[in-house]
């Protein structure tokens, strides 16, 4: 009788516990995963971290442009592009090519701020490795590559293109192609 009444609350207990677990599974709209990739035919990938990067320009003072325009700000920050998975049998060399809204009388420039409270009189400059300037739409000269990983070094600043800055928000966006020779 012992048994019995013990297999019958065990065999309750599985009973409930099903039960129980049956009510609480539901299906419930989680959100949306996107993927974003692209397949290339090139000597090397870039990094996904630098496909959509963010460069973090900083603050700069009005002062800093002393008024006169083609005066560039001192503080410059690196945009580095890493190149994955080289082989140097499929190309030798990288150069990059920085394309965006050049700065009115400035084309070479990437044009900064965007909409209600833009800063006006302002532009980002590109500079090559060497700290030369890099104009918008022209290749940097060409980076041997190695077999593997390989970092292409640039850097950008903002620059006068007014005499007269006025402050505010001094975004700008560039997109980058590169050539494998």
């Amino acid at each position: 009788m012992k048994n019995s009444v013990k297999a019958s609350l065990v065999s309750g207990l599985f009973i409930a516990m099903g039960t129980f677990s049956q009510v609480q599974a539901e299906d419930v709209a989680g959100g949306t995963v996107r993927f974003l990739g692209t397949v290339v035919n090139g000597a090397c990938a870039v990094d996904a971290g630098d496909v959509d990067k963010v460069v973090q320009m900083g603050q700069v003072r009005v002062a800093d442009f002393n008024g006169t325009a083609g005066t560039p700000a001192k503080l410059r920050q690196d945009v580095d592009i890493k190149l994955l998975d080289c082989d140097t049998s499929v190309a030798q060399t990288a150069a990059v090519t920085f394309k965006g809204t050049g700065s009115p009388g400035y084309n070479g420039i990437l044009s900064a701020g965007f909409g209600a409270g833009a800063a006006t009189g302002v532009g980002i400059q590109l500079f090559d490795t060497t700290g030369e300037p890099l104009l918008l739409n022209t290749r940097s000269t060409a980076t041997q590559l190695i077999d593997g990983t390989n970092t292409l070094h640039f850097h950008a600043g903002y620059i006068s293109v007014s005499d007269t800055v006025t402050p505010g928000n001094a975004d700008a966006t560039a997109t980058f192609d590169i050539t494998y020779a």
